[in-house]
């Protein structure tokens, strides 16, 4: 039986097929890797907040302190209620905006 042809270059045309796939893999793990260290620096300026409130003093500033430029604070003017938003470094095509909110009532 004689062979069609050899097969020189498989593993080339094989890394080729594969290579976009692992790149886009690797980056859908570092916006995630992104949106949950975004989460935890939320939730940090929210235990901030907490305590603040609890000592009577501002919580929106408190909240503010070591947050990244970009960051939202806003405080709620019926309750004591704190909201961050953090701008998240995107990938193309990923969600940009982590939020995150706490409460505390007297």
């Amino acid at each position: 039986m004689r062979r069609l042809g050899s097969e020189a270059g498989q593993g080339s045309v094989e890394l080729v097929a594969i290579a976009p796939v692992l790149v886009l893999v690797g980056l859908v793990l570092a916006q995630g890797v992104l949106a949950v260290r975004a989460q935890l620096v939320g939730e940090r300026a929210l235990a901030r907040a907490r305590v603040a409130i609890a000592q009577g003093e501002d919580p929106a500033a408190a909240a503010r302190a070591g947050l990244p430029e970009g960051s939202r604070v806003v405080r709620s003017a019926h309750a004591l209620r704190v909201h961050v938003a953090l701008a998240l470094p995107q990938l193309p095509g990923m969600p940009g905006e982590v939020v995150a909110a706490t409460s505390l009532e007297p």
